[in-house]
């Protein structure tokens, strides 16, 4: 089944759910006799079908999307590590394992792989090799 959206709500929240949930085409209700017969044919042939104005918002909200996810990435630069953690990034970076980095900082692996989880949270990263490529980026 094919599905064309014909409404008056122009809210980028209710466009982005409806392609969210798979809508083959988004028109507002000012559209004309032309555009609502372009956007069945183009449906019918497989095809998605936003009007301009719906277009545009989305558009819009994108790029609104990663200016702002770029002003935390780079607000992310200097999160407040911690000395011990910092130490511990720099040797992860190295290529240390956890029980080798306790054995130079006389502490336990557990506690290393703590302080690891903390630093990845702290800087948005789900993995040593994010990890890793974020230290040789971000520190100094």
């Amino acid at each position: 089944m094919k599905i064309i959206m014909l409404t008056m709500f122009d809210d980028i929240g209710r466009i982005s759910r409806a392609v969210e949930i798979g809508v083959d085409g988004y028109l507002l209700k000012n559209t004309g006799v032309a555009e609502l017969e372009d956007a069945i044919i183009s449906v019918n042939n497989g095809k998605q079908f936003y009007s301009d104005e719906v277009s545009n918002k989305l558009i819009a909200s994108i790029r609104e999307e990663r200016i702002q996810s770029k002003e935390e990435t780079e607000g992310n630069k200097s999160p407040d590590l911690t000395k011990r953690e910092r130490e511990i990034l720099e040797l992860v970076a190295e290529g240390n394992t956890s029980s080798q980095i306790g054995e130079k900082l006389f502490i336990s692996s557990q506690t290393v792989d703590t302080h690891r989880k903390n630093i990845m949270r702290k800087v948005g990263v789900h993995n040593t090799a994010a990890l890793v490529k974020w230290s040789l980026t971000n520190l100094k």
